[in-house]
């Protein structure tokens, strides 16, 4: 299947997390599949009362990797098709040069580590 040839190892489960659970799957008792090929894993875990889904994969007794999406429900989304990158929420994997548009504005600041201008240009 899918051009494997030898898959004598091969499983499929069904599982529930519990309240809290690994990084890796989704807490909160979601529901999700694990499968292993050998001795590589993958699971897939989805929450019951958001569209919250987590993917993790590797091999040994814990996955190496794992992202999350977390989305709004009913809408459909269209990931990048080229060599755009999507960027993690806290901005830890963005680099390079954005066309950005800000708008608004900020009349106070709770923190600064340096300001060279008060409200009065001064």
């Amino acid at each position: 299947m899918f051009g494997v040839t030898d898959n004598t190892n091969g499983k499929l489960a069904v599982l529930r997390t519990a309240a809290s659970a690994p990084d890796s799957l989704r807490n909160n008792y979601a529901s999700g599949i694990a499968w292993k090929g050998a001795d590589t894993y993958g699971a897939l875990t989805v929450a019951y009362g958001a569209p919250n889904v987590k993917i993790a994969g590797g091999n040994g007794s814990n996955p190496v990797w794992w992202f999350g999406l977390d989305a709004t429900s009913g809408k459909t989304y269209t990931l990048p098709t080229d060599s755009k990158t999507l960027c993690a929420t806290d901005g830890s994997n963005a680099s390079g040069t954005w066309g950005i548009s800000i708008s608004g504005n900020a009349a106070t600041a709770t923190k600064a580590i340096n300001a060279t201008n008060d409200k009065d240009g001064n």
